[in-house]
């Protein structure tokens, strides 16, 4: 009983004190709340339809899922877009994330959830760079963000980017506060891991650069950096020194001759004045010509504030090192891809952020204006996000329960129909792996899709070994190719 009391005595101080906040905080307090709604509202309403179920989401997960019901760790991750492979990190935090009963899609959850943890941390990062005001509508802008909201419904590598590049941002502007080695060993372990998961976070470390630069760190807090980078290298180094430097060797070869092999057509003008104007509408602004607006007004501020450099460290640092981030992304010499500016998305929400709060700062209507602008423009962009993706988790189920009709009692090896299935064959043997009925010994069925129509056929033995382009997706061979296929076929023969 005395323990009941104590209890409600703390949580009627903590109600007194959240009422005495909001009253002394209206506007803010509100703010908040409206930011919350949008964020949750925009990220959960009509769920089932649009998380994404299919393609690299639900093969990341299927391998993931196998790792976690079979106690294994895998040692590496899937090949990236080059003849080298990602480290295993990303698989490892899918695996553990199973921890967590919330079932098939637990993993989709949590992808969810870190969208929001994302906005609260982009507060507290925005905070740091320009007060509080900064950092709530840094946080409005992410809960608004398309390509936040899109992210949060994927669950392959690069959607740890955002998330990631984010946390570095925070940890340098926290040593550049505080001073402390633990915040450089964070920002570097960070930096590393994104890289390890999806190479294109390799745009972050311009801003680690930018720290040792700017703020001189002391040797120990530089050795807490290269610390923090080390870690999530050492998968690589463990398969390395094993396979003759496979990993090491691949990636000098695509550094200093493979990207050469290949000609993409790419000129400033375009880069500069579509490809980034286009990604930023993405990100935050939801058209290209408010855009443009913005990148112009976002020039000039900070030209102007550079008079009062060191009243805006924190802004320049995280400004320049997109700058340098955005002139490395010009000389890759591959095919851009949307999702190659991942790494972007909390550089530009902060940056937009920092332009609304000097335009306001200069002349009111102005900033309060354009800010309306831009949240209009992103409200209709993110709206568009709630149309059904191609292929629903509904369309999956339905499939899955045909096949069960069918056959209430057996088991399955799934394949994948020749050309046209590859969207959709690892979230059905997902989906019947996660529910124990996935065997190599059980009936073979071929997994279709047909123009996003999805079907199903039995397969014959005669039809896999004779016919061109059948694949097997079930889950322990999915596995095994992904990450176990060196057992096989060790490069350059193992060494021990």
């Amino acid at each position: 009983m005395k323990f009941v009391s104590t209890s409600s005595k703390k949580l009627a101080r903590l109600r007194l004190k959240l009422i005495s906040y909001f009253k002394k905080n209206t506007r803010f307090s509100i703010f908040i709340f409206v930011t919350i709604f949008i964020a949750v509202f925009f990220r959960f309403y009509d769920y089932l339809t649009r998380i994404y179920i299919y393609a690299d989401s639900s093969l990341f997960v299927q391998v993931a899922y196998f790792a976690y019901k079979n106690f294994k760790l895998p040692q590496i991750g899937p090949f990236a877009q080059g003849p080298f492979f990602t480290g295993p990190w990303w698989l490892w935090i899918l695996q553990t994330v199973f921890i967590v009963p919330l079932g098939l899609l637990t993993p989709w959850y949590f992808m969810s959830l870190l969208s929001l943890i994302f906005i609260i941390l982009i507060f507290f990062a925005g905070k740091e760079i320009g007060g509080r005001e900064m950092g709530a509508l840094a946080a409005l802008f992410a809960s608004l963000s398309t390509a936040q909201i899109d992210n949060s419904f994927t669950t392959w590598n690069a959607a740890a980017d955002p998330f990631l590049g984010l946390l570095v941002i925070l940890w340098v502007l926290k040593y550049r506060k505080e001073r402390k080695s633990i915040y450089f060993f964070l920002a570097g372990f960070c930096l590393s891991l994104a890289i390890s998961i999806h190479f294109q976070s390799a745009f972050i470390a311009p801003l680690v650069g930018i720290a040792i630069v700017t703020l001189k760190p002391k040797i120990k807090d530089v050795l807490a950096l290269v610390i923090g980078i080390s870690i999530p290298l050492l998968p690589f180094l463990y398969f390395d020194v094993r396979f003759h430097w496979f990993e090491t060797r691949r990636i000098l070869d695509y550094l200093l001759i493979g990207q050469q092999r290949i000609y993409i057509p790419n000129r400033w003008l375009t880069y500069a004045g579509v490809y980034w104007p286009t990604n930023w509408a993405w990100i935050i602004g939801g058209n290209i010509w408010v855009v443009y607006l913005l990148i112009g007004f976002t020039t000039i501020l900070s030209i102007v504030r550079l008079i009062q450099y060191k009243k805006y460290v924190n802004y320049y640092i995280v400004a320049f090192s997109f700058v340098l981030s955005l002139v490395m992304l010009r000389y890759y010499r591959g095919e851009r891809q949307f999702y190659y500016t991942n790494y972007a998305h909390a550089f530009v929400l902060l940056i937009t952020a920092w332009t609304i709060k000097e335009l306001y700062a200069y002349k009111k209507i102005l900033g309060a204006g354009f800010a309306g602008i831009i949240i209009v423009f992103s409200f209709q962009a993110s709206l568009r996000n709630f149309a059904p993706r191609v292929i629903t988790y509904q369309q999956v189920n339905q499939l899955v329960s045909e096949v069960y009709t069918k056959y209430p009692q057996a088991n399955f090896d799934i394949y994948e129909c020749p050309f046209v299935a590859s969207m959709i064959s690892t979230a059905v043997s997902y989906k019947i792996y996660y529910d124990g009925r996935n065997t190599p010994d059980g009936i073979k069925i071929g997994v279709c899709n047909d123009n996003f129509k999805l079907s199903w056929r039995e397969v014959t033995d005669r039809e896999i070994d004779f016919q061109y382009g059948y694949k097997n997706k079930s889950t322990p061979h999915t596995y095994e190719d992904m990450t176990e296929w060196w057992k096989k076929n060790p490069p350059g023969a193992s060494l021990y």
